[in-house]
């Protein structure tokens, strides 16, 4: 049997499928998203990071200060990701 193909083993986690959705919103403080999806920041921070190495989200400090952190959602490499599976899944 095939694995699933990375988007669905990175989005099929509710949390951060929550992330995900949020981030299709807008741009999001660290501790914003945290109160969105009603988890603690730990918990927050393990998603980010599976999130962050599948490529599907980026980090950026904010202008004004410089100890804020804003995550985007890269919406061309979940465009990507969706692609490959589609081309994962084609029945034989």
């Amino acid at each position: 049997m095939n694995k699933a193909p990375l988007l669905f083993s990175i989005l099929g986690e509710p949390v951060r499928w929550q992330i995900v959705q949020a981030l299709l919103e807008s741009d999001w403080l660290i501790q914003e998203i945290g109160r969105q999806v009603k988890q603690p920041l730990n918990l927050l921070s393990y998603h980010l990071d599976k999130l962050r190495a599948a490529g599907l989200i980026t980090e950026r400090r904010s202008s004004l200060d410089g100890r804020a952190t804003y995550c985007s959602l890269d919406v061309s490499r979940l465009t990507e990701l969706y692609a490959d599976a589609g081309r994962e899944q084609r029945l034989p």
